[in-house]
């Protein structure tokens, strides 16, 4: 599990990388955490523009710079058709549009 500390910086350090890179076409993003790693995950509405994976990527890059070394962060970029449920706990919403609460199965979705 994360630290509270931790956890503050990486969601503060996601939503200021996604300032300017979020696209009509993206639904969520959600990030989850296990010890000393970290999967960033977007979801699209259909499969992403070069544009879309390469803002994906951006935000994947201004979040590894702001993270102490010693994490791992990684990307999986999926599309509404990947959704068969919601993502892993522990993790949180960064970003999730309403019409994308109904897509998914679990009740991580709706909170």
């Amino acid at each position: 599990m994360i630290d509270i500390k931790m956890r503050q910086l990486l969601l503060h350090s996601v939503v200021r990388a996604l300032i300017g890179e979020v696209s009509s076409d993206l639904m969520g993003v959600y990030v989850y955490w296990v010890d000393k790693s970290i999967l960033l995950k977007f979801f699209y509405d259909k499969y992403p523009s070069d544009e879309n994976v390469a803002s994906a990527h951006d935000v994947l890059a201004e979040v590894t710079a702001d993270i102490p070394s010693g994490y791992e962060i990684n990307l999986a970029i999926c599309t509404r058709e990947d959704c068969h449920r919601a993502p892993e706990s522990p993790g949180f919403w960064i970003f999730r549009r309403r019409e994308f609460r109904g897509l998914l199965k679990n009740g991580v979705a709706g909170s």
